[in-house]
């Protein structure tokens, strides 16, 4: 029933209960051992020493000898955000030490991801001395030759894939935390966060900023560890937990206009907050015109200045909005018109399509149909694009398969990105379909939901909410639990939103409310009077200062349907 649109109806997985106590439940189907340490994350006991990072040591000491000399130094940021608030923090920490800093993101569509030859040459034109990376560069072998060249000192920040015949052994340093021989206690960093380590080791070495002055800069590392769906346990918990904290109560200008513009409640931000709102809107300018615009907005201490750039970034955020609705349903016709949705791997190309907003749509196309999906989009001859992936599936070993015929190519198991000339486009897409077909079974391409555990209607209370809430936050490795519910009754059934996509029941029992993003479409299938069984997560809505209890629903179905 929750396909119904894509003929491809959802598997309810439930986990076996083993405990009585529904939240003992939910930690052991976490893998969650040490119910303290979870429950009650520490700054200082969950912080890894920043110097077991591997050549760390080496690099606070290239960089302090550079703030002694007055070299320039740049720090070279991607253009997501991961990146951006990465390289805001090491900005601002450079800075507060009398670094002569400045920060670079490469252009997107004219550059593309990670170093390239004529941003270096620029740089060392412009008498830069010193290039810092922040979540990239650890495929960049060539051009870390290049840099070597030119006289320029190269330190790799990064946490993606370590390639080691593309790893860059011409960097005078790399900070990784899974470089092969890293002693680092926790290897799933995001570039934000390896960018906090190394911010760190420099307060450790100069106390400037000072332990407690650097706590307030959590927040931009908790926005990357967010955004880039790293997992939320070990020093990513502490990261986004206290990270939280300090942006309800951001004395960043850039951050407090976001809030504004966006109309955000500072109290209320929650790691969903970061993911869905803060997060698209720093990476937006990027997207559609400029990275810098994000940056220099996490950067400028101006509350003036932070006014303006916030409301240029609404304007972006609307039209980046627009523009992947495009192409979401462009892409979608293609699947539909085709029935590519049949075999098990889609790759498209469209004409005009930004490479911006590809890795956005491949997102939405990849959730839509349940397989592994690439949008290319078509200019100068090249195809650009991005992918994204199902579970048990390695996108990015699928497309390196067929390294041979592409240009670029780079990132992780469930997300990369790749280029090639159009002429090898047909050969590529069947490659990568055959590939696919090889790796995944039937099974594998039926979307599945893992339930946590069911419940009755007369289990969801005030106090069980707030139980939950002290799981938060949640995402990568500690998903929002995931419940069924039991013994409701539809009240009341309707469709709201601009286009009816969204769904408000109403339930008998307990006077329950319930919403279901996105599947309007099921209330063509139910109606009052229906007993139901209720796939989501109770939580609390606030309204005019009134607070209830509310289902968030993720499927609904009739009792006895299976």
């Amino acid at each position: 029933m929750a396909q119904a649109k894509t003929g491809l109806a959802k598997v309810w997985q439930i986990v076996p209960r083993t405990e009585a106590d529904l939240i003992n439940q939910l930690l052991k189907n976490r893998g969650i051992t040490d119910r303290d340490c979870f429950f009650n994350p520490d700054y200082e006991r969950d912080s890894h020493d920043p110097y077991l990072m591997p050549n760390m040591e080496q690099v606070v000491a290239r960089i302090l000898k550079s703030i002694t000399d007055q070299e320039k130094i740049v720090v070279y940021g991607d253009y997501d955000a991961d990146g951006i608030p990465g390289t805001a923090l090491l900005v601002r920490v450079l800075r507060e030490n009398g670094a002569l800093v400045e920060a670079y993101i490469p252009d997107r569509e004219k550059e593309g991801y990670g170093l390239n030859n004529l941003a270096l040459d620029k740089l060392k034109e412009n008498g830069v001395c010193l290039v810092i990376t922040v979540d990239l560069g650890i495929t960049n072998k060539d051009q870390a030759s290049y840099a070597k060249k030119l006289g320029l000192d190269l330190v790799i920040t990064d946490h993606h894939h370590v390639d080691l015949e593309r790893l860059p052994t011409d960097a005078l340093a790399i900070v990784h935390p899974a470089l092969p021989d890293s002693d680092y206690p926790f290897k799933f960093l995001a570039g934000g966060g390896v960018a906090w380590k190394l911010a760190q080791a420099i307060s450790q070495k100069t106390n400037k900023p000072s332990r407690a002055q650097l706590k307030w800069l959590l927040e931009l590392p908790a926005i990357s560890t967010v955004c880039d769906i790293v997992p939320l346990n070990d020093e990513n918990r502490m990261m986004v937990y206290f990270g939280l904290k300090v942006l309800a109560q951001t004395r960043n200008p850039g951050l407090k206009s976001i809030y504004k513009t966006a109309g955000l409640t500072p109290e209320l931000i929650s790691e969903q907050t970061l993911g869905f709102q803060i997060g698209p809107r720093v990476n937006a300018p990027g997207r559609v015109d400029s990275a810098n615009i994000a940056l220099d907005l996490l950067v400028t201490d101006d509350e003036a200045r932070a006014q303006q750039i916030a409301a240029q970034v609404e304007l972006f955020n609307q039209e980046r909005q627009d523009q992947l609705k495009q192409i979401v349903d462009e892409a979608m016709i293609q699947v539909r018109a085709d029935n590519l949705f049949e075999a098990p791997a889609i790759v498209l190309r469209g004409e005009g399509w930004p490479g911006g907003l590809i890795g956005l749509a491949a997102a939405r196309v990849m959730e839509k149909f349940h397989r592994p999906t690439i949008l290319l989009g078509e200019g100068e001859g090249m195809l650009k694009g991005s992918g994204r992936s199902i579970d048990g599936f390695d996108l990015l070993a699928g497309i390196a398969s067929l390294k041979n015929l592409l240009t670029t190519y780079g990132g992780h198991q469930k997300a990369a990105g790749l280029g090639l000339e159009i002429g090898n486009f047909e050969e590529f897409k069947n490659g990568f379909i055959d590939f696919a077909a090889n790796c995944l079974t039937e099974e594998q391409l039926i979307p599945r939901i893992e339930i946590d555990a069911v419940i009755k209607s007369s289990q969801v209370t005030a106090q069980l909410i707030r139980d939950l809430e002290q799981m938060a936050p949640f995402g990568c490795g500690n998903p929002r639990p995931s419940l069924v519910v039991e013994e409701l009754t539809i009240r009341a059934i309707k469709t709201v939103g601009a286009d009816n996509t969204h769904l408000k029941v109403q339930f008998v029992e307990q006077e329950l409310d319930g919403i279901g993003f996105g599947i309007g479409y099921l209330a063509e299938q139910l109606k009052a009077g229906d007993p139901v069984k209720v796939l989501g997560c109770p939580e609390f809505n606030v309204w005019n200062g009134v607070e209830r209890i509310q289902l968030k629903i993720d499927d609904i179905r009739l009792v006895n349907s299976e």
